[in-house]
């Protein structure tokens, strides 16, 4: 099953110059008491004086970005909407990588020998593909109950860190 970003990420990576082609794009959900409307509903209620009542919620609808009756690309949208992997791939064009770790930590019951295995938990850090040194890693202490969490939180961290360093140049 595939992963997507939310509307926050997917804002934030537009903002950072992500342009990749996706499958799926966020756009505006145009909305009449909470019912999605076509165009031609939208059209018709404002053409009735009735345009105060139609809600406009940006980044409320997802759709696919690729028309199959015209064969073509659709424009028009917020923003993309990609896959967890579509941006760890991106990341790698950019020149850097996130490594999952894994771990899973036991203890041992003194009289028996017996091994009682935690719940695992994966932490991440991200590598510069030109040297493999270490670029940003989670020094939050939190570690994640899955490995799309993970993940994610390196997305995110990885976004911020580009943002703070936009702001000192």
């Amino acid at each position: 099953m595939r992963k997507y970003c939310t509307y926050e990420t997917s804002l934030a990576l537009k903002a950072r110059g992500y342009d990749e082609p996706c499958e799926l794009f966020y756009t505006t959900a145009v909305r009449h008491n909470g019912v999605v409307l076509s165009l031609d509903d939208e059209l018709d209620l404002k053409s009735e004086g009735r345009g105060d009542e139609i809600e406009y919620v940006h980044g409320g609808y997802i759709g696919y970005a690729y028309n199959t009756n015209t064969q073509g690309w659709l424009g028009e949208f917020d923003c993309s909407c990609p896959t967890i992997q579509d941006v760890l791939d991106w990341m790698m064009k950019e020149g850097f990588y996130v490594a999952i770790d894994f771990y899973c930590d036991y203890d041992e019951y003194p009289p028996t020998g017996e091994k009682f295995y935690h719940e695992p938990t994966w932490d991440w850090r991200i590598k510069r593909l030109s040297d493999g040194t270490t670029f940003l890693e989670n020094v939050d202490g939190i570690l994640y109950g899955d490995k799309e969490t993970a993940e994610k939180a390196a997305i995110r961290a990885y976004l911020k860190t580009l943002d703070e360093h936009k702001k000192v140049c």
